[in-house]
């Protein structure tokens, strides 16, 4: 088996125990997430951090957005580049910032939000259906955020339900790692 075959073999597999959480479930994990990243001293120190802005399926990051709003941080959202593997962050201010970009998922508007910049204080979540211990991530197998963080001069977070941690996620060379990882149960120094 391939090491694309074995990630499509687990993306299957981590996604139906996702399915199964109930959605009291998910909430409660959720909001340990959002609260555990947000005491963390690398949230309360940047000014600035690149937010997914989460599907159905993902760690919702609804309270991680307000939380950042009533703290004054100033945040940004991924928006792909359509025809190509690229995504570019932009400023976000609220849903009125936001459309239907690739996907389905809600992007922010390129044609009203100013492109982001990013140094070593900006803090960037980087989504994951399944991370192992090392802080490899198994994404949706688009490469969007694998083509990004080699270029992302901040620190890095995956946030991960337990269910959704791996012995080890099958890497391949271009695969790229979070710098910390925060699970529901438990911490995790990557």
């Amino acid at each position: 088996m391939t090491i694309l075959e074995e990630k499509d073999r687990l993306r299957a597999a981590v996604l139906a125990k996702r399915l199964r959480m109930t959605a009291t479930e998910k909430q409660k994990k959720d909001e340990i997430l959002a609260e555990k990243l947000c005491s963390q001293p690398v949230f309360q120190q940047c000014q600035s951090i690149y937010v997914f802005l989460s599907k159905k399926t993902e760690v919702d990051t609804a309270a991680i957005l307000r939380r950042c709003r009533e703290e004054g941080k100033r945040v940004a959202a991924p928006h792909c580049v359509p025809g190509t593997r690229k995504m570019v962050f932009y400023w976000i201010h609220g849903p009125e910032d936001l459309m239907k970009g690739s996907f389905g998922l809600w992007e922010p508007d390129p044609n009203r939000c100013l492109p982001a910049d990013a140094d070593e204080t900006t803090l960037c979540l980087v989504p994951g259906l399944a991370f192992d211990r090392d802080g490899y991530r198994l994404g949706f197998g688009k490469g969007y955020y694998d083509r990004f963080l080699p270029t992302f001069p901040g620190h890095t977070v995956g946030l991960c339900y337990e269910e959704c941690l791996l012995p080890q996620v099958p890497r391949a060379p271009w695969d790229q790692h979070v710098d910390q990882l925060i699970i529901d149960t438990q911490e995790v120094t990557v």
